[in-house]
């Protein structure tokens, strides 16, 4: 199957998405803004009637909603141990005004805002600010996480996250950085991003990933080279060639393993399941596949104007289209 059609959706979401920012001088604009608007949100904040209380509603929500003071660190963009020395001891003192000197960040504004009946215009306008700010970050950034997501993907002997949900997780770690990042902005913005785009992966994949003994990851193994090495397509030739090396691998056991590895959120299988046996056969050309794939992609190419600049650049970046 030609490309031209793929090319033509690329071509076009790139066209929408114009040029991106992506310079060092760009991201520290733009990192500076966010938190210039994060300090006037707090600021505009306490100047109203009801600012003070609002720091006070917010630690009775952690204290008595989230019932973990850890919790409260999403909240402000200050150091580890910042908030361990200073904000974990108003916590514990209960002294909400206390937590004004600190710097706090979209996800406090944004609570305070929800938290509020009747939020006034400025402070309003001001989220909306920041909400911008994050996104331009964050669609400046985005190369990177795609990155990341595809070294992942090719280093990962077991893949058990699909490679969009990858970018998801990197684009989310990104995300955390730009909310977390203590200015002034430095050339180490970067590997803070990296580091929580790969922290976020990493706790992805363990969290999906089915713990196998060693005996059962050769058993696996063994299977998959009897498809991929000796070309067997017959299920009981392939239980067979494991049973060469593993004998008292029954038919049962090796089925609940195939189903495992397949599908990683059980290692049991029911009398009436069929394990994932296709998972170990080698993909053949499908006509009506082919056909099914160009409509889908015509359709793609329609729907084009029902994206967000985001997810037009997630699609573009990952699939290796320039931007320029």
């Amino acid at each position: 199957m030609t490309p031209d059609l793929f090319y033509q959706f690329a071509q076009e979401m790139t066209n929408l998405l114009g040029h991106s920012l992506d310079s060092y001088k760009d991201q520290e604009r733009l990192l500076d803004e966010l938190c210039a608007f994060e300090t006037k949100f707090k600021k505009e904040l306490v100047r109203t009637k009801r600012g003070k209380k609002m720091f006070a509603r917010f630690m009775n929500f952690i204290l008595n909603d989230k019932k973990n003071i850890l919790a409260a660190r999403i909240y402000f963009r200050e150091r580890q141990n910042t908030f361990s020395k200073y904000i974990s001891k108003a916590f514990d003192e209960e002294k909400p005004n206390q937590l004004i000197r600190f710097r706090v960040n979209y996800w406090f504004a944004n609570w305070v805002v929800n938290a509020m009946e009747r939020p006034n215009k400025k402070l309003l306008n001001i989220l909306d600010k920041m909400k911008g700010l994050r996104t331009q970050l964050c669609e400046t950034n985005l190369p990177l996480a795609v990155n990341r997501a595809k070294i992942f993907w090719a280093r990962s002997q077991e893949r058990q996250l699909e490679y969009m949900d990858l970018i998801q997780a990197c684009a989310e770690g990104l995300l955390n950085a730009i909310d977390k990042f203590v200015p002034p902005y430095r050339d180490v913005f970067k590997s803070t991003a990296i580091g929580r785009m790969v922290s976020n992966m990493i706790d992805d994949h363990n969290a999906t990933l089915v713990k196998f003994s060693p005996q059962e990851r050769r058993i696996i193994y063994r299977a998959r080279i009897a498809v991929t090495k000796k070309h067997l397509l017959d299920k009981k030739a392939i239980i067979l060639f494991v049973q060469e090396s593993f004998p008292d691998a029954t038919e049962e056991i090796i089925d609940r393993l195939i189903h495992a590895a397949s599908d990683p959120t059980s290692m049991s299988v029911a009398t009436d399941d069929r394990p994932d046996w296709d998972q170990l056969m080698p993909a053949k050309d499908d006509v009506e596949a082919e056909a099914i794939d160009v409509d889908l992609k015509q359709k793609l190419v329609k729907s084009m104007h029902l994206l967000s600049n985001l997810e037009r650049k997630v699609l573009a970046t990952a699939y290796g289209i320039n931007n320029d």
